[in-house]
């Protein structure tokens, strides 16, 4: 996995509120980065969203990962 897509996938999930409108941001199937996140997720060992129905909420966990990304951004 490229720790870096999946970094930036999760940040535009944040960003956009949902993986729908991600999917649609960054013209990537939904169900590839719903599973990109998950693997991200896997790796780091924190759930970083919480996933009801169509609304997502954002973990704790989120707070470093955006830290990294606005890292990379720069």
């Amino acid at each position: 996995m490229d720790h870096l897509q999946a970094i930036r996938i999760f940040a535009r999930v944040v960003e956009t509120g949902g993986f729908g409108r991600a999917a649609q941001s960054l013209q990537m199937p939904n169900a590839n980065r719903q599973q990109v996140v998950k693997s991200l997720e896997d790796h780091l060992g924190v759930k970083l969203l919480e996933r009801k129905h169509a609304q997502r909420q954002r973990h704790d966990g989120r707070r470093g990962v955006l830290r990294a990304h606005a890292g990379f951004a720069e």
